[in-house]
């Protein structure tokens, strides 16, 4: 019997008062500011990630007698291919976690393009 008044006046008492940790009005508030702290997290990573690509890929117009790279592609698992630039000269190089291959020299007359696709299949 008492537990059964005990339970009708928690009942009462918690329906009848609002939370006091969280007012309607609130809500709302509190939802906007989630919402503007999110967005910052996201525009401050996006532009970490634009600095460190930035600072990773440098330009041939920086300073002259540095080896730059030129240009890099990831072939995944932690292996790339990496055009290394040595004032004129351009090297074609593989890189892995624990060595660096030179694959090849490339000329810099030479441009390279991307071959056309064949049509092989199709029907005249």
């Amino acid at each position: 019997m008492v537990t059964a008044e005990v339970d009708d006046f928690l009942i009462k008492c918690l329906a009848s008062n609002p939370s006091p940790l969280m007012p309607e009005g609130d809500t709302l508030w509190l939802w906007f500011r989630v919402v503007g702290f999110l967005g910052l997290l996201g525009i401050g990573g996006f532009l970490i990630s634009q600095y460190k690509r930035k600072r990773i890929v440098n330009y041939p117009d920086s300073v002259k007698g540095k080896i730059l790279v030129a240009d890099s592609c990831p072939l995944g698992n932690r292996q790339f291919l990496v055009v290394a630039q040595y004032g004129l000269e351009k090297h074609l190089l593989g890189v892995s976690p624990g060595q660096v291959m030179h694959l090849a020299k490339l000329d810099s007359s030479e441009e390279v393009t991307s071959p056309e696709p064949n049509d092989s299949g199709s029907i005249d």
